[in-house]
């Protein structure tokens, strides 16, 4: 019966202490991993590196003996029973005097590879022994060799798991499948390849999913296909690789893609009727999938507004009455998208003048004076018709929607320093309270 966890027993051989395990989740490339190799033969072993994990930890351990392996004839623990039979066991003994060896090989580390000179797994370690001289220890792996054919029965043995039809006698290590190619394919021919160098490929096929996107066939035979969008369609793909051999369940390597222009994105602006004076935000919802690693994002402000963007960003502020717009364009290596909002800026009363906002009892008393207008350097701001201790906050916007000043007063008669700031148009905003006023400054 097999036990499925995070992984699935599928072959285990008491008598050379080996247990194979398959995991139950697909890797991909991009997890940076790679399979040992194996060497399977009847040889002598004239070193061995083991690279150890005790008690679960990571694989930080690395012990190394360069005297040739010992293949003991049997191997019995301290009661006198068989724990492996003669012919099944390497064996190694780690920090002795005046041998080429040292490391030590923790509790807990049952299951690690041996492996040889060519970097290959010859043994999986399966426990040490202390010997008369406490600096030393012998250590004991069941050998490969034996465990390929095991008891003779498949979920005894490495053959039926590790072999298929091939049955090597080595395997190097192996790098996981994966495809090399464009991440954005354009209406150009795209040449995609799938890099492998595993054991049960022998017959491999490809697809792409949707095939709408694509004007090139959709299917083929082979590790090379020959891609191009169409010129009409784009979004997000996937090219998916099948490998197929006998003895091996078919294995599949996929690779996502973006075939054409940016497809999708939102463009959320807020709110899209403002008085003249007044400011407005603006954000670019970004769908990943469907933009295809954008290289640019462009906003233009025309019309009866001015404002500036960034990244994915910006604010604007009504200049004049009428329609102003607000414009991203996303680009990628195929091409580019446009979004647009419209919004309407009107004249709430008194041009730029100080006006109420809000409907607040007691806001109509509040009044305030700015002088001089137009100013060269300092303006002072007079404020009367509210109730003492009240705060008031004032910025200072300029027409692009940038606040370039902030101040917050609780005195009835305060400056803001204008002196440094480019001549032009800018708004002063005040909030008594809640209560929102604006009024038009001119720089010189």
């Amino acid at each position: 019966m097999k036990i499925e966890i995070g992984a699935t027993i599928n072959a285990s051989w008491e008598d050379t202490d080996f247990l194979l395990l398959e995991l139950n989740d697909r890797l991909n490339h991009d997890d940076n991993l790679s399979f040992s190799g194996w060497d399977r033969r009847d040889v002598s072993i004239e070193e061995a590196t083991m690279i150890h994990h005790p008690r679960g930890d990571v694989k930080k351990k690395i012990s190394f003996d360069d005297d040739p392996m010992i293949t003991i004839s049997a191997f019995s623990n301290s009661t006198g029973s068989v724990v492996l039979p003669a012919g099944n066991a390497w064996s190694v003994v780690l920090n002795e005097p005046g041998a080429g060896n040292f490391g030590v090989m923790e509790s807990g580390s049952s299951g690690c590879g041996w492996f040889n000179e060519d970097g290959r797994i010859i043994g999986t370690h399966s426990l040490g022994q202390q010997t008369s001289c406490v600096s030393e220890r012998t250590y004991i792996a069941g050998r490969f060799f034996p465990s390929w054919n095991g008891n003779g029965t498949p979920d005894s043995r490495l053959r039926d798991w590790l072999g298929a039809s091939i049955n090597p006698n080595t395997m190097d290590c192996m790098v996981h499948p994966f495809i090399e190619g464009s991440e954005v394919l354009c209406t150009d021919p795209e040449t995609y390849t799938l890099i492998n160098n595993m054991p049960c490929a022998k017959t491999v096929t490809w697809r792409v999913e949707p095939a709408n996107l694509f004007a090139s066939p959709g299917s083929g035979n082979g590790v090379t296909a020959s891609l191009w969008g169409n010129a009409t369609s784009s979004g997000p793909a996937t090219l998916i690789y099948t490998l197929s051999a006998e003895g091996c369940n078919d294995a599949e390597v996929e690779y996502d893609l973006f075939v054409g222009r940016p497809c999708t994105f939102e463009l959320h602006s807020f709110p899209t009727e403002i008085c003249i004076g007044e400011q407005g935000e603006t954000f670019l919802n970004l769908f990943e999938d469907c933009l295809g690693n954008y290289s640019s994002i462009e906003w233009d402000f025309y019309g009866a507004i001015s404002g500036y963007g960034y990244d994915n960003k910006g604010r604007y502020a009504g200049i004049t009455t009428g329609y102003g717009y607000v414009c991203v364009t996303v680009t990628n290596d195929c091409g580019s998208k446009e979004v647009c909002d419209r919004i309407l800026v009107k004249d709430c009363g008194g041009g730029f003048g100080f006006r109420n906002t809000s409907s607040k009892s007691g806001a109509a008393e509040f009044k305030v004076d700015v002088f001089p207008n137009p100013a060269n350097e300092i303006i002072e701001v007079a404020c009367s018709g509210y109730t003492p201790g009240t705060r008031i906050a004032a910025s200072l916007i300029s027409m692009d929607g940038k606040v370039v000043r902030e101040v917050e007063e609780y005195s009835h008669n305060f400056k803001v320093n204008m002196a440094d700031l480019p001549s032009g148009l800018y708004v002063l905003q005040l909030n008594a309270d809640g209560v929102i006023y604006h009024e038009k400054i001119v720089k010189l």
